[in-house]
């Protein structure tokens, strides 16, 4: 099971129920988002936050949620750790 680092940034969480969203490298981004059970995380209507996809999980074929997670863990890796807060 993945949890989230303290120091590692954000790279997934659960939207509701039947969503996850995932923040992934650019070209991962692209392949994701051609496919039917995806589409741009919108956090507010009309909003898209780069980089994020909303998945709906009950769409995805069999080993396709752990794919995209892992995809989105080793892109988290690659960003700076998150500045601390005085």
């Amino acid at each position: 099971m993945l949890t989230q680092d303290a120091d590692v940034p954000v790279f997934h969480f659960l939207e509701h129920p039947d969503a996850i969203v995932v923040r992934l490298a650019p070209d991962d981004l692209e392949t994701l988002l051609a496919r039917p059970y995806a589409r741009p995380f919108e956090p507010m209507a009309g909003r898209t936050m780069k980089g994020y996809a909303r998945v709906e999980v009950a769409k995805l074929p069999t080993g396709e949620l752990a794919k995209w997670v892992r995809k989105a863990l080793t892109f988290a890796e690659t960003l700076p750790p998150k500045a601390k807060k005085p």
